[in-house]
């Protein structure tokens, strides 16, 4: 493999924004560490989405987004983000369509959901950071349980050459599939678009805000706040805009954000 240049400054502003100061080699270690890092660090939210109806995965826009505004992002944004730090280190890394959903699978789904690829020393790794409450770290493209800590993945090997994820039981969504061949670029963009402009869409119905922990995540859902731990989950209503906005800053790390906006809009799906 070549040598990379490692002074890139979008890179250099990444490994600060998720706060990793380890070395930067193409090996398991490093994939581990960085994919971790990003999941600590930058939440999982769709409030452009909700409350415009709009967002870029142009990987220049999503920079500016996470790296030099603070905010965090859905799965195109954060996975996007993700895939390119992976490759700008050196490691061999490609996105793949997936679907995510809970109950049955829709006909229309796969391209819903995007996950990036990472293949080491021959084997490929399932790297995700757009959903709020997944994977910390990595996972073989192995079929069988994964666990991390007291969290357990479990990944099927389906006839159709697609793979399913199976979340940890308090994770959302259940699972997604996902299709490991090439890329359909042009179906990933109409997803995106749709589920940005589309009414009916989750992401334009329902305010979404989560950031993982270790072992839980902290989640604001519409006006509902969940915090969930190995030993359960407390859930609480939050009461006004300006509590909304307080908890997008402290807890999120989200500042700036007009909540009164659209504190009507979630009063009324509430």
């Amino acid at each position: 493999m070549p040598a990379m240049d490692h002074s890139d400054p979008m890179l250099a502003a990444y490994l600060r924004r998720i706060g990793f100061s380890g070395p930067l080699r193409a090996d398991l270690p490093t994939l581990m560490a960085v994919h971790r890092a990003q999941a600590m660090t930058v939440p999982y939210e769709a409030i452009d989405v909700f409350a415009e109806g709009r967002a870029s995965a142009d990987l220049s826009a999503v920079q500016d987004k996470i790296l030099r505004r603070g905010r965090g992002g859905w799965c195109y944004e954060t996975n996007g983000l993700l895939a390119w730090a992976l490759g700008a280190i050196g490691f061999r890394v490609r996105r793949a369509m997936a679907a995510a959903y809970n109950d049955v699978l829709p006909a229309d789904a796969m391209g819903n959901h995007v996950v990036a690829l990472v293949t080491l020393d021959g084997v490929d790794w399932l790297c995700d950071l757009g959903l709020g409450d997944a994977l910390r770290a990595p996972i073989p493209l192995r079929e069988g349980v994964h666990r991390d800590g007291p969290l357990v993945f479990q990944l099927d090997r389906l006839d159709t050459g697609l793979w399913r994820f199976w979340n940890h039981p308090a994770g959302d969504p259940s699972n997604f599939v996902v299709d490991p061949g090439p890329v359909d670029e042009a179906l990933l963009r109409r997803q995106h678009d749709r589920l940005c402009a589309d009414p009916e869409s989750s992401f334009r119905r329902n305010f979404q805000v989560m950031r993982m922990t270790a072992t839980g995540s902290t989640v604001i859902y519409g006006r509902v706040l969940r915090r969930t731990t190995p030993d359960g989950v407390v859930k609480s209503l939050v009461p006004t805009p300006k509590a909304l906005g307080d908890l997008l800053a402290t807890e999120f790390g989200l500042f700036g954000i007009d909540t009164q906006s659209f504190w009507p809009r979630i009063l009324a799906r509430h």
